[in-house]
């Protein structure tokens, strides 16, 4: 079995999510094998002499952090970034469904996803969690392309049979034909890193009889995920009740139809209220939090200390293109670094990290072997040239610790420092 070595600035979290510790150490390297599997981490020296016969990849000084994790996207949406003016109803009938009825067209589809790939992997992203559209083959064709990418991707076909333009709704029997041509691309087996979301776009969309059909499809199909919409704004939660009366919550509404598992991520859950944490708590379903897309669209400030406090662990950042403003998840975590602060909370630097990493994949089920770098876990990690000539240079020039280091990261990062991005050990992305 070939080995191979990577050598840099490691820098990681170790440990289970909340109990994680922070990890960095200048020449070090990381030992993987052919499978795209970690074999061993430690100082260059005592790798290099572990596995004599691995070929080495020597980033010198540059910084090894594990791939960036997005609980939470639209790539159909990529072009409709920095679209002003609206809360999220109208923001939805003016922008977000022109645009998700033009990626219906096959050219425009292949031309978008190819192009969200690879500014995705530019920003050191290397796992998603995605809506596609309503429409089957621009679905397929984003699952074609997340596979020619080589990225990790969970992507689901976004149901909707109400509440929107014609061109958008498909109805309960269609829904399910189309569900059955997804499983068996899937099973085909040409995206091996590729799986499957069942994605309400959010209640008000979706009649009783399609709730019904996607809480019936989650329960005979445990492979899939389950990821929508709830609590960002409230209007959508007004309209939520008035769309689906008779449930004690929007949340109660999801959990009403089987929708609401260990394998659900919820995006925003701004305004849930303590039965709705409890609620999800129980079910063991995930939040992502969208800090840069919920400024922009005024949606309300994410409570994380308060959730937290109620015992909603599961919680990880997201990106939600295109509301969201950046894929840079540098600017992101510092997005959510802000909104914590306004909310009378201190994130520590290992606390954003997590949201970004290992507390992304516990949300996700994964952590026993994504979001961090040691023995065992997938070859799955960014390289990092923070040689700008500016002030992060300066800073981490003179940081004393990891923690220095990767607290001059989060204030002054960027995607642009990214040098290289690897997926299960293969070399996906590279600056020119």
């Amino acid at each position: 079995m070939a080995k191979k070595i990577v050598c840099g600035y490691v820098l990681t979290l170790t440990g289970a999510n909340g109990a994680t510790a922070l990890m960095g150490q200048a020449d070090s390297a990381i030992a993987f094998d052919d499978q795209g599997k970690i074999l061993a981490v430690g100082p260059k020296t005592q790798i290099q002499k572990q596995f004599p016969a691995a070929d080495c990849q020597d980033y010198g000084d540059k910084v090894i952090l594990p791939g960036f994790i997005d609980l939470h996207s639209h790539p159909p949406q990529l072009d409709i970034i920095g679209s002003f003016g609206d809360q999220l109803l109208p923001w939805l009938e003016q922008h977000t469904y022109p645009k998700e009825i033009e990626f219906a067209q096959p050219a425009v589809a292949k031309k978008t996803a190819a192009r969200y790939l690879r500014w995705n992997l530019q920003a050191g992203i290397t796992c998603g969690v995605w809506f596609s559209t309503s429409n089957l083959a621009a679905t397929l064709t984003l699952c074609e392309q997340a596979a020619t990418a080589g990225v990790r991707a969970i992507i689901g076909k976004t149901s909707m049979d109400q509440h929107g333009p014609k061109e958008l709704l498909v109805e309960v029997s269609q829904e399910k034909d189309q569900w059955s041509k997804l499983l068996e691309a899937k099973q085909a087996g040409t995206w091996p890193k590729v799986e499957l979301a069942v994605t309400p776009r959010f209640a008000p969309a979706c009649s009783k009889e399609l709730l019904t059909f996607l809480g019936d499809l989650l329960k005979r199909e445990p492979a899939l995920y389950g990821q929508t919409h709830v609590s960002e704004n409230k209007g959508e939660i007004a309209l939520a009740a008035k769309v689906h009366p008779g449930h004690t919550s929007y949340t109660a509404t999801y959990d009403d139809y089987g929708l609401l598992t260990g394998k659900t991520i919820l995006a925003h859950g701004i305004h849930l209220t303590e039965a709705e944490t409890d609620l999800l708590q129980r079910r063991n379903a995930a939040i992502a939090h969208c800090p840069t897309s919920n400024l922009f669209l005024g949606s309300g400030l994410y409570p994380l200390a308060k959730h937290s406090a109620q015992g909603l662990e599961k919680v990880g950042l997201a990106t939600d293109i295109g509301a969201g403003t950046t894929l840079c998840f540098w600017e992101t975590m510092r997005a959510a670094y802000g909104i914590a602060h306004l909310q009378d909370q201190v994130l520590a630097p290992e606390e954003l990290l997590a949201l970004a990493t290992v507390g992304a994949a516990t949300a996700l089920g994964k952590e026993n072997f994504l979001g961090q770098l040691r023995e065992g876990f997938v070859a799955d990690w960014q390289v990092i040239n923070w040689r700008d000539g500016g002030v992060l240079e300066n800073q981490i020039d003179q940081a004393q610790s990891s923690e220095d280091v990767l607290k001059a990261l989060l204030a002054l990062g960027s995607y642009r420092l990214t040098d290289a991005v690897y997926v299960a050990g293969e070399r996906v992305w590279q600056a020119e």
